[in-house]
């Protein structure tokens, strides 16, 4: 049972730093350990009644293998929100007015890319799938939030930022066209 409880520990572990994330339940997640809560449940109740170990052993390799599951989702859900939120910054306010309030938004893309680029491998590689989803959940992961919760913080600088940038061409704008109306007034009146 220690290694259902230490892969059900790093699966609510992953869970609630993806909810701090998102700000929201995972439901992907919280199922498959639901799912598992269940099997458990099944499993007590084989060891009372004296089922056989074979039967019980089945579901204890699927409470492992819902743990699993729900660390994968709560993964693939944070990587999937943080890439969001950065492509709609870049949409919305520009690489220039980004990378003024947070020069480390190319580390945050990098690490993006390595996390993706590790969620595809363990796609082709199924039997390598548990230990490439624990290598981005001890490494990747806790770097790639820490500058996400850095770029958070750095988004009212981004924003006031991106008024300035508006206003000043605007102004310029402004400027501009009446520069060519007083050119165009003084050579109506010569």
């Amino acid at each position: 049972m220690s290694k259902i409880r230490i892969a059900w520990n790093e699966a609510e572990e992953d869970i609630k730093l993806v909810e701090q994330v998102s700000r929201k339940v995972v439901m992907p997640s919280v199922n498959e350990l639901r799912y598992a809560g269940r099997r458990l449940a099944e499993i007590l109740y084989m060891m009372e009644t004296g089922a056989p170990h074979e039967e019980a052993m089945v579901l204890y390799n699927d409470v492992k293998f819902n743990c699993l599951r729900a660390r994968h989702d709560a993964i693939d859900s944070v990587v999937s929100k943080i890439s969001l939120d950065a492509d709609a910054a870049v949409s919305k306010l520009g690489y220039d007015v980004i990378l003024k309030a947070f020069p480390n938004f190319t580390q945050l893309f990098l690490k993006l890319d390595a996390i993706n680029k590790n969620i595809a491998k363990s796609r082709k590689n199924r039997n390598d799938r548990e230990a490439i989803y624990a290598t981005v959940s001890n490494s990747n992961l806790p770097d790639l939030v820490k500058l996400y919760n850095e770029f958070r913080a750095s988004e009212p600088i981004m924003v006031g930022l991106a008024k300035n940038e508006r206003r000043n061409k605007a102004i310029s704008y402004l400027l501009g066209a009446t520069g060519v109306i007083v050119a165009i007034v003084t050579g109506i009146l010569k």
